[in-house]
């Protein structure tokens, strides 16, 4: 596990996470602005997401409570990678 990351890192090992689960996704420039529904992964895809990014992070990163959360939210500001990267940073520094 990572003890102190910067946002562009933890953005990098998200975007690792999921170009192991969807290899053409590699090549994609990310942004935080990038939201995880544009990326086309089906559900089984974004399970598989979630555990990468458990492993990578740590126990106190819940994948389901992140989209628990963000399916909370009104508009066109859900599921950014943004979000995903604030959350990661309020779990590891609990």
């Amino acid at each position: 596990m990572h003890d102190t990351m910067s946002r562009p890192e933890i953005r990098a090992l998200i975007h690792r996470c999921l170009s192991e689960v969807e290899p053409q996704l590699k090549n994609l420039d990310l942004t935080e602005e990038t939201a995880l529904p544009e990326l086309g992964l089906d559900s089984l895809k974004l399970i598989e997401v979630g555990v990468r990014l458990e492993d990578a992070f740590g126990d106190s990163v819940r994948f389901d409570n992140w989209l628990d959360q963000e399916r909370t939210k009104q508009g066109n500001s859900a599921f950014k990678l943004a979000s995903l990267i604030s959350f990661i940073e309020e779990r590891r520094a609990a």
